[in-house]
């Protein structure tokens, strides 16, 4: 979806033609790097990329939340067998 949208709006601004005052809207929708050289004239080094970054999180998140939920049932198992948590039931 986003991608679709990212394409649809970068189709729709080449059409354009680039004069100075709609350049800034130009550059607020498709992110690019503006300094390439530093003032020594030497070439900057390429912006580090991660990789896999969502699958890096997932794999972090997801086996610790699992965990997290795993110990607090049978946390709470053992609070209700020694009767410090006992939920009343009440017949109203």
């Amino acid at each position: 979806m986003a991608a679709r949208l990212t394409t649809l709006s970068i189709a729709a601004l080449s059409k354009r033609v680039l004069d100075p005052k709609k350049l800034q809207s130009i550059k607020s929708v498709v992110p690019a790097r503006t300094v390439v050289y530093s003032e020594t004239g030497a070439v900057i080094a390429k912006p580090e990329v991660t990789r896999l970054g969502i699958t890096k999180v997932l794999s972090v998140v997801f086996p610790f939340v699992t965990l997290g939920g795993y110990f607090s049932r049978e946390f709470a198992t053992l609070l209700e067998e020694h009767e410090i948590f006992a939920p009343d039931d009440d017949d109203d």
